[in-house]
């Protein structure tokens, strides 16, 4: 088996598992698409200072495709929040691209790291998340912030120099403002939307000219792009229809564990 064939089959098995976890726990799958991808890249034999950057770049370009038919189905169903959307939009534009310039100028090793540590939290968090503690935020109104740019500016760059969509951070700040869990998860939908699609262009500009890899426009690795993206799709129904069959509590701890052994293995390689 060559070593194309190989990455074909993981790419696609990133990409099933990716969007089996969104549908399942409601999340983006660049949280784990950047180090299985990463991981992947280096096991078929490609070596590229830049590895860690095309990781990050293709993972929001297949985000392309979940978030587009997410947010689609959220803005269908009238749950997305739009005052607080476009009043985090601009600040998440700024934020996506600051964090595109800040990875494509830090060395590859140092954002391995950084994500490794980022996705130690993360474990944590699912680890100790408590089910059922959002649900019961349902304030009438949310409160009005007056930081919005500022907070939109950190969600879209740390999304960005990760890889992710924003929700995991996004989700919990809304709900925090006082927002209904059903659409602080669609307004962080369309949100993540526009940070794939902002982030993906941002990476491929950054990265023409860069020595990567075969098969890539600037950090976007095309074979990735399109087979994660497009299997993504085919298990985000299957994760979404699990929800309601699966012990979610104890997916979460067991998703929080694999995290948090990811994260240690992409600081210590």
């Amino acid at each position: 088996m060559g070593a194309y064939t190989e990455i074909y089959i993981f790419l696609a098995l990133i990409g099933l598992i990716a969007g089996l976890l969104s549908g399942l726990l409601g999340i983006g799958g660049g949280i784990i698409t950047v180090p299985a991808l990463l991981f992947s890249l280096h096991f078929v034999g490609f070596s590229s200072p830049y590895l860690m950057h095309v990781a990050l770049g293709t993972s929001l370009g297949a985000m392309i495709f979940t978030s587009a038919s997410s947010a689609w189905a959220h803005i269908k169903k009238k749950g997305v929040n739009w005052h607080y959307f476009f009043s985090l939009l601009p600040g998440t534009i700024v934020g996506v691209i600051l964090g595109a310039f800040l990875a494509d100028y830090l060395p590859g090793k140092k954002l391995q790291h950084f994500s490794g540590f980022v996705e130690c939290l993360f474990g944590l968090y699912f680890i100790f998340r408590k089910e059922g503690k959002e649900i019961e935020s349902d304030h009438k109104k949310p409160r009005s912030n007056s930081l919005s740019f500022p907070i939109g500016v950190v969600i879209g760059g740390l999304s960005s120099i990760l890889g992710i969509g924003g929700g995991i951070m996004t989700v919990p700040l809304l709900i925090g403002l006082g927002m209904h869990f059903r659409n602080a998860v669609s307004t962080s939908a369309v949100q993540g939307f526009i940070i794939a699609l902002i982030g993906a262009v941002s990476f491929l500009s950054l990265g023409i000219g860069k020595e990567t890899i075969p098969n890539t426009i600037g950090y976007l690795y095309l074979p990735g792009f399109f087979i994660i993206g497009f299997s993504s799709i085919l298990s985000t129904f299957l994760g979404a229809h699990l929800t309601y069959t699966l012990p979610i509590a104890s997916l979460n701890k067991i998703f929080g564990l694999a995290l948090f052994l990811i994260g240690i293995a992409m600081i210590l390689k």
